[in-house]
C-alpha cells in the first residue's frame, strides 16, 4: 500500500492514515511518501514496514550509523536534527494541549553525536566467542556492534578492546537458557575529562583470569581509571540486579573493585563522585543547561529564595548542590543507598553547608516533614522521578502540602502529563513547559514543568 507519513508518534514510530485506520510505521519521516507492507492488522490500527521510499521527505537524511534500523537504540538518525527537535516539540504541544501555557522551543543538545557518557553492552555467545552489542527493538535478539556514534571514540575503543581481550582469554558469555557462562554485560562510564571506568557484570564470582584481564586492559587504555566487577547470579533482565539496595563498601557487596578507582564528574562548578551503580545524567553538558534553567525558575519566584527546598529524587546530589545558593537550606532525599552515600560524600567534598541528605522514599520523607514542620520550612519542591513518574501516594500527597512552587523534571512527558493533571486540578497553574533534547536520534525528550499556587 502507498502511505504518506504525517507525523511522529510518542514511541519513535511514524504515523500515517489508511482506510480510516492509524498506521504505525517504523523509520518513516514526516513528509515521506512510501510503499509499505502490513505486518499486523487490528480493528482500529495496523502496523506496517516500509518497502520503498517513493518520495523522500525534505527532512530525510542518510543515517551515519551502519546499524541503524537493526539496533534498537536509535529511532530518528534518518531525520535531520533540526527536524527532530521540531517534531518533538509538536509531540509535546499535542500532549499538553489541555494546558494553556505554550511549550517552549526545544533546547537542542550541544552535541548531536558522541554525547553519551555511559555505554551498556549486552553479551551473547556465538560458538566459543563472546559477542557484545545492543538488542533489537522490542526483543532480546542481539545486534553485535563495534562502534556506536552516540558514544565517544575512546569509549568505543575501550569496548572493542574489552571484547577482544575476553575472547583472547576464552572467557565465556553467559547463556541465559543454559544458566552457564560468565560475562553478562559490559558497562563503561566516562567523564568530561576523558577518564573512564569499566564494569563487567558476571554470573559467577569465580573469575580466575581477572588479574590477567585487568593488566591487559589498563596497558592498552591509559585513560581507564578503574576496573570493577558486579556479581549478578539472578534470573533477571536488570543489569545491576539489586544494585539499588546495596552498600558498596562492604565485604559482601556484589560490586568489587579489581583495580584503580571510580571516576568523578565536573558539574555546575563542582565535583561529583560517582560509582558504577549510580545514576548520573549521560549528556552532561545538556544537564548543566537544565541545572541553570532550574536556578532561573526558582530565582524568578517571588518567594522562592526564602525558606528551603526539598529535592525529592536527589541521586548523587547534582541538582541539590547546584541549587543550594538559592535557598536557606536544601533537603536532598534519595532512596537508592549507594547514591545516598555518594550524595553525602559530594556535599562534604564541595563544602556546601546548607544541604542535608536523607536516605528515604519520597513519600515517607514528605509525610514526616508535613507532620513535623508544616510548610513554612520547605515551600519549594523539586521532582525528578524515574520514567514511571510519581507514585500514586506521591500524587495524592503533594497537593495537600501546599508548596508555593514545584519544578518537575521528567524523562517521560507522558507520565509527567498524568501527574500534572492532578496538580492543576488541585490549585496549581503551569507557568512554564521547557523541553531539553537530552538524547538526540532517539524518541526520548527531557521536559521541565513549573507549577505555582493559583
Amino acid at each position: 500500500m502507498e502511505l504518506t507519513i504525517e507525523k511522529l508518534g510518542g514511541e519513535g514510530v511514524s504515523i500515517a492514515r489508511a482506510e480510516g485506520k492509524t498506521v504505525f510505521v517504523p523509520f518513516g519521516v514526516p513528509g515521506d511518501v512510501v510503499k509499505a507492507e502490513i505486518r499486523e492488522d487490528k480493528r482500529t490500527y495496523c502496523r506496517a514496514s516500509i518497502t520503498e521510499v517513493i518520495t523522500p521527505s525534505p527532512d530525510r537524511v542518510a543515517a551515519p550509523c551502519r546499524y541503524f534500523g537493526d539496533c534498537g537504540g536509535c529511532a530518528h538518525q534518518n531525520i535531520s536534527y533540526e527536524a527532530q527537535c521540531r517534531h518533538k516539540h509538536a509531540l509535546l504541544t499535542e500532549l499538553f494541549r489541555a494546558i494553556a501555557t505554550p511549550v517552549d522551543a526545544v533546547v537542542p543538545s550541544p552535541s548531536v553525536f558522541g554525547y553519551r557518557s555511559k555505554m551498556q553492552l549486552q553479551c551473547a555467545r556465538s560458538g566459543s566467542r563472546i559477542l557484545a552489542g545492543f538488542y533489537r527493538s522490542h526483543s532480546r535478539s542481539l545486534v553485535p556492534i563495534d562502534r556506536c556514534p552516540l558514544h565517544t571514540d575512546e569509549v568505543n575503543a575501550l569496548a572493542r578492546t574489552t571484547v577482544r581481550l575476553l575472547n583472547d582469554l576464552r572467557l565465556p558469555a553467559f547463556d541465559a537458557r543454559m544458566r552457564k557462562g560468565l560475562v553478562r554485560d559490559i558497562v563503561i562510564r566516562s567523564n568530561t575529562k576523558g577518564e573512564s571506568m569499566l564494569t563487567l557484570v558476571i554470573h559467577d564470582r569465580d573469575f580466575e583470569k581477572r588479574a590477567a584481564f585487568s593488566k591487559a586492559i589498563f596497558r592498552r587504555h591509559p585513560s581507564l581509571a578503574g576496573f570493577f566487577t558486579f556479581h549478578n547470579p539472578r534470573d533477571t533482565e536488570y543489569v545491576f540486579a539489586d544494585g539499588e539496595n546495596i552498600t558498596t563498601n562492604t565485604r559482601h557487596s556484589p560490586l568489587e573493585k579489581v583495580y584503580g578507582k571510580a571516576i568523578d564528574e565536573s558539574f555546575a562548578g563542582m565535583r561529583f563522585a560517582l560509582s558504577p551503580l549510580t545514576f548520573f545524567q549521560v549528556n552532561v553538558p545538556q544537564a548543566q543547561r537544565i541545572a541553570a534553567f532550574l536556578a532561573e525558575c526558582f530565582g524568578h519566584a517571588t518567594s522562592a529564595a526564602t525558606g528551603g527546598l526539598i529535592d525529592a529524587h536527589a541521586g548523587v546530589g547534582a541538582f541539590s548542590l547546584a541549587l543550594a545558593p538559592k535557598f536557606t537550606e536544601v533537603l536532598a532525599v534519595e532512596l537508592v543507598r549507594d547514591s545516598c552515600e555518594l550524595a553525602i560524600q559530594n556535599v562534604r567534598m564541595n563544602r556546601v553547608p546548607n544541604v542535608r541528605v536523607r536516605h528515604s522514599s519520597d513519600v515517607r520523607a514528605l509525610g514526616e516533614i508535613l507532620s513535623r514542620d508544616g510548610m513554612d520550612r520547605y515551600p519549594n519542591l523539586l521532582l525528578d522521578p524515574p520514567r514511571a513518574g510519581l507514585s500514586e501516594d506521591m500524587r495524592a500527597m503533594i497537593p495537600s502540602m501546599q508548596f508555593k512552587r514545584i519544578v518537575y523534571v521528567s524523562c517521560n512527558p507522558h507520565t509527567q502529563a498524568r501527574d500534572a493533571a492532578v496538580f492543576t486540578a488541585n490549585g496549581y497553574r503551569v507557568t512554564r513547559i521547557a523541553p531539553f533534547d537530552m538524547f538526540p536520534h532517539t524518541y526520548h525528550i527531557e521536559c521541565v514543568m513549573v507549577f505555582e499556587r493559583s
